[in-house]
């Protein structure tokens, strides 16, 4: 849409008597800043088009992050960060301390069937969702950097996320 071909212009521009070499080359010299700006311009509106492209959901924001960081297997994805219901086991009040525990609902027997999740995991958690990077991917400290921008770029005002690899 904004390809300009500097060459053509100057081609049907020029009256066919003056059409030497030696004034093409001239023009196309004098023409040389304008096709750096116009080539940066193409840049700009390319990344510009690929940023409006993406929105914040899921699909687009799991996208965005394999074509930059896994494009050819693809395996990073997202799971929400909402979490397990939360049985109070132990209300402990007259020392003032109040204990939570998780157990499995298969068994009633607290002590063997303990089980302890990260924060990521109780209602109402602080991490509204996660993104799953392969163990096998070894991004650096930069590219974890880069990864955090490009999620703040496109994820909705207060949601909150953490990478984890899986």
């Amino acid at each position: 849409m904004y390809n300009v071909k500097w060459s053509n212009i100057i081609n049907w521009m020029m009256h066919p008597d003056l059409k030497t070499s030696f004034h093409l080359n001239f023009l196309n010299a004098l023409l040389k800043p304008f096709k750096t700006i116009s080539e940066e311009f193409n840049t700009y509106v390319t990344k510009v088009d690929y940023k409006l492209a993406h929105t914040s959901q899921v699909c687009s924001i799991t996208g965005m992050l394999n074509d930059n960081f896994d494009n050819a297997e693809r395996r990073i994805y997202i799971t929400d960060g909402g979490g397990l219901d939360v049985l109070q086991i132990d209300d402990d009040s007259e020392y003032g301390t109040r204990e939570v525990y998780i157990i499995n609902s298969d068994s009633d027997d607290v002590e063997s069937d303990l089980i302890v999740y990260p924060d990521s995991a109780y209602e109402g958690a602080s991490i509204s969702f996660i993104i799953n990077l392969p163990s096998a991917l070894n991004l650096s400290d930069s590219d974890i950097y880069k990864m955090k921008a490009l999620v703040d770029l496109y994820k909705l005002a207060g949601k909150t996320y953490t990478i984890e690899t899986v």
